[in-house]
């Protein structure tokens, strides 16, 4: 049958381990295994006994262990993946900054294109309680208009955060 090894974030020394060893290893796939729900505890040992039925059933959903040659290259995909779902949501975020505080919507396109002369209009002091310029309402904006020293805010609504652009 082989043992069972959960799916975890530093699972790769454990197989590796195992699989030179002489075990078969089956790689448990935590995000797909379901959970017993007449269990009393769970804790470690009753999820092996968990994990051990599921496998003598046929029934453990299984992850693919990769080869330790390509696990590097997967991992660099990865990391890839979640720089460009950061990438999105900055640009989204800046999207909605715009048009928030200037009325009219930019494109990703057009965001991307900025220079850093046209962004370094934004002066953003986080946490510093001194400086910025004073708002209509009277509240103190520390993401401020450098062009004309104005604070894009409506009265009464908080710090503005607005762009040169």
């Amino acid at each position: 049958m082989g043992l069972v090894v959960e799916s975890t974030y530093n699972w790769y020394w454990l197989v590796d381990a195992l699989m030179e060893a002489g075990y078969r290893v089956h790689l448990g796939n935590t995000a797909a295994i379901v959970q017993y729900s007449g269990l009393k505890y769970s804790d470690d040992d009753s999820d092996a006994a968990w994990l051990a039925k599921l496998l003598r059933l046929g029934l453990l959903p299984e992850g693919y262990i990769y080869p330790r040659a390509q696990r590097a290259v997967r991992d660099l995909l990865r990391r890839r993946s979640r720089l460009v779902q950061q990438h999105t949501a900055n640009v989204l975020a800046v999207q909605s900054l715009f048009s928030r505080n200037r009325g009219k919507s930019m494109s990703a396109n057009e965001i991307e294109r900025l220079t850093p002369e046209q962004g370094a209009g934004a002066e953003h002091r986080a946490g510093d309680r001194s400086g910025g310029v004073v708002c209509p309402g009277g509240q103190r904006c520390f993401l401020r208009l450098k062009g004309n020293g104005r604070c894009a805010a409506e009265p009464g609504k908080g710090l503005a955060y607005s762009l040169q652009l």
